[in-house]
C-alpha cells in the first residue's frame, strides 16, 4: 500500500443519483442519504389515495413540503391547497421553531403562506 492510498476515498458510488459516496446501503444497494429519503418519499406519496378538489372537482396534485417530510395536497386549476389532519400545526411548530429569534405570529403566517400556498382549505376526498 502506497503512502497516497491512505487517502482515497473508496466508499461506493450512490447507485441512484451515481453522485454521492456513501457507507450507506438501502434495499442492498449503495445509497446516499438524500436518494433514500426520495425513495421512501415517493413510496408515500403513491400510496396516498387522490383527493379531488371541492371547489372544482380537479384531482389533486401531491407536493413534498421537504423541509417537514409533509405531503400537501393541490389543485392545479384553482392553486387551492388541501393538508391532512394535524399538518398545519406541523408547519406551524416548524417554523416557531425555525425561526424563534422573533417577529411574532405575524411572521409565521406569512411563512405558512409561502409554504403551502394562497389558499388553504379542508379535505374533500372522493
Amino acid at each position: 500500500m502506497s503512502f497516497w492510498d491512505l487517502f482515497k476515498d473508496n466508499r461506493p458510488i450512490c447507485s441512484h443519483c451515481n453522485e454521492e459516496k456513501t457507507e450507506n446501503e438501502f434495499e442492498g444497494l449503495p445509497t446516499c442519504e438524500y436518494c433514500k429519503h426520495k425513495i421512501l418519499l415517493e413510496r408515500r406519496i403513491n400510496a396516498e389515495k387522490v383527493y379531488y378538489c371541492p371547489d372544482c372537482e380537479t384531482p389533486m396534485k401531491k407536493i413534498c413540503i421537504d423541509e417537514i417530510d409533509i405531503i400537501k395536497d393541490q389543485c392545479p386549476k384553482c392553486k387551492g391547497v388541501f393538508l391532512n389532519h394535524n399538518e398545519l400545526e406541523i408547519i406551524t411548530d416548524y417554523l416557531k421553531e425555525e425561526y424563534s429569534d422573533g417577529g411574532g405570529d405575524m411572521v409565521t403566517g406569512m411563512l405558512i403562506g409561502g409554504i403551502v400556498g394562497s389558499q388553504i382549505g379542508g379535505f374533500g376526498g372522493k
